[in-house]
């Protein structure tokens, strides 16, 4: 039996007292819906759709530009900003979590210091620095490492709460962002290995070439992924709000009933016994 006062999902109705396992007697909306929903805050709830919309046009973005080649630089560009911010606002706490959790920030810490490393090794490439590799080349690797950790927060995330088929698609993508950034790197190493004859001369090209084409393949998969997710969040947040709505009003018809309550004590004419 539930012992708070918890509003149906759908209709609002106070499903106190009734079981979990049953139906809204009002609407027969199932109540494990309603109790399955209680712990989604709306405005977190809107953080967490807003980053996946940020990451779908991320995705769409890289490729409109990759079909139309000459736009690929300015593309890539705003493909880092707004994974980096999409980054940001999915690592949006929970209202409940406890404030030592730092996990859910982790994947946009990596691709938000990796995009800095990256951008002062481009500034100092033309001096010609040695340094300048070595900076883009550890950017890339901590953005590749925010990539992963980025899906891997996202497949818990809707694994726990939203969508169990959009998780199995998150950790598929998690897995291959991280085969995409070792290629990334054993090409870059090769490249700016001294010893040439270490390995064949076309090997670093050839696995450059294979990280490319898991991106593309990536990002395809990515937007099947947000889609599904977007759809799930959608959902979510309409319950949501039902719930936050009914609660509103549940607070604001107490607040009269007490106040109504205390003008009639104080209006009411005094009888013998008060005497």
């Amino acid at each position: 039996m539930l012992s708070e006062h918890l509003p149906c999902a759908s209709c609002a109705y106070d499903l106190h007292g009734l079981k979990p396992a049953g139906l809204c007697p009002e609407c027969g909306w199932p109540i494990e819906k309603t109790l399955e929903a209680g712990g989604l805050d709306y405005k977190w709830l809107v953080a967490i759709h807003s980053g996946v919309q940020a990451l779908l046009a991320a995705h769409y973005l890289l490729l409109g530009s990759t079909v139309l080649c000459f736009l690929l630089p300015v593309g890539i560009c705003f493909y880092i900003i707004l994974i980096l911010g999409g980054a940001v606002e999915i690592g949006t706490p929970h209202p409940k979590a406890p404030a030592t959790d730092v996990r859910s920030k982790r994947p946009a810490r990596f691709f938000g210091a990796g995009m800095i490393a990256v951008m002062v090794g481009v500034m100092l490439w033309p001096g010609r620095l040695d340094a300048a590799p070595a900076l883009i080349g550890l950017g890339l690797t901590a953005m590749g490492v925010g990539m992963v950790l980025l899906w891997r927060h996202f497949a818990a995330l809707m694994l726990r709460r939203f969508s169990a088929s959009a998780a199995r698609r998150g950790r598929a993508l998690a897995w291959g962002h991280g085969i995409i950034t070792a290629l990334l790197l054993a090409a870059a190493g090769l490249r700016l290995w001294p010893y040439p004859t270490i390995a064949p001369p076309g090997l670093a090209p050839a696995l450059a070439s294979c990280a490319v084409v898991l991106w593309a393949i990536a990002a395809v998969g990515a937007v099947i992924t947000l889609h599904l997710a977007s759809g799930a969040l959608r959902q979510a947040m309409g319950v949501s709000r039902v719930l936050e709505r009914a609660g509103e009003r549940r607070q604001v018809d107490e607040r009269i009933g007490h106040v109504v309550t205390e003008h009639a004590t104080a209006t009411r004419p005094p009888s013998h016994s008060d005497a």
